[in-house]
């Protein structure tokens, strides 16, 4: 079973996602911050990681890039916050996909597989 770590604070994108994620298989670990995400990165060992990047205490662009200095496990954004700039910030913090709120559960998921079999090669 592939484990994902969300980092959500919007507890009505994080609710309704961890059930569809966990009803299609996967094991969900959900944090409301950035500042708990080192400790369950270490402890959980995910296969991908979905960041958001509005969170509160540590923004999402400082955790991407503190994920990525311990772990190569692969990270897609998913955010409203959708600029240029924030797209490319992600990508160049160490973000692998960077997927647009709102979004399709479907495209999702196939980024959310696509990421994994590439990190599995």
């Amino acid at each position: 079973m592939h484990k994902i770590l969300l980092i959500e604070d919007d507890i009505e994108i994080a609710a309704p996602l961890t059930e569809l994620l966990a009803h299609k298989g996967y094991e969900i670990h959900h944090s409301t911050d950035g500042m708990n995400a080192s400790a369950l990165l270490e402890g959980i060992k995910p296969n991908v990681v979905l960041l958001d990047l509005a969170l509160p205490q540590l923004d999402g662009q400082d955790v991407c890039q503190n994920i990525r200095a311990e772990s190569e496990v692969p990270i897609i954004i998913v955010s409203a916050r959708n600029t240029l700039k924030d797209r490319i910030t992600s990508l160049n913090s160490g973000a692998d996909d960077f997927v647009n709120k709102p979004f399709s559960t479907e495209e999702l998921i196939l980024r959310i597989q696509s990421v994994i079999r590439r990190s599995l090669r």
